[in-house]
């Protein structure tokens, strides 16, 4: 008889590991792609996306048209692991050759992005009774927080690409980066010519 692992521990070198929330959130901070993957029809399936850490979430990158994201809008289990190279150790013997790393797992599920602002804005008691213990606040202040927050993603404004292109502007005069950029041009537009 197999038993299933405990995945929420390490086994080998457990010193090495910590589980300490500022050093995740710095990991995730530090990085800009992870894999993420679950199982489809009995077959490991995974895929490198684009993420940002926001708080407590962490937001991938893709399109919801994907075969692996569409698993997910249905519900399954997402893995999301995140790696960072900081050093190779090279030895005489392969065997005292190694690797510097800092890498993390999440588990969980992914939702989209707004059906969850849907759902916020509809439930703003449900979203402060659970978020008033977690942050100190009380349920009443963080209702009226919660009735004036939108978590889904908002569109890049003309004011947005304004903001931004004055920063870019200025990175440009101080010798930052090596040619001017016009941040309108890479701003995805819902397919229309800038």
């Amino acid at each position: 008889m197999t038993s299933t692992p405990r995945l929420d521990r390490l086994t080998r070198k457990p010193d090495r590991g910590t589980s300490n929330r500022a050093r995740l959130d710095a990991l995730l901070d530090d990085q800009l792609v992870a894999t993420v993957s679950s199982v489809v029809d009995g077959q490991p399936w995974m895929v490198p996306l684009l993420y940002a850490r926001d708080g407590d979430r962490v937001l991938i990158h893709g399109s919801t048209g994907a075969g692996l994201l569409r698993h997910f809008a249905e519900g399954a289990p997402a893995c999301l692991g995140v790696f960072a190279l900081d050093g190779l150790v090279v030895a005489e013997s392969t065997f005292e050759s190694s690797a510097n790393y800092r890498s993390a797992v999440i588990r969980g599920r992914i939702e989209e992005l707004d059906k969850v602002d849907q759902w916020g804005k509809q439930n703003p008691q449900e979203v402060a009774k659970f978020l008033a213990p977690q942050i100190g606040i009380e349920q009443p202040i963080v209702e009226v927080a919660a009735l004036r927050y939108s978590y889904g993603v908002k569109p890049v404004t003309a004011e947005v690409l304004a903001a931004q292109q004055k920063i870019a502007d200025k990175f440009f005069e101080l010798k930052l980066v090596p040619k001017q950029v016009r941040v309108a041009d890479a701003a995805w537009n819902g397919g229309k010519k800038n």
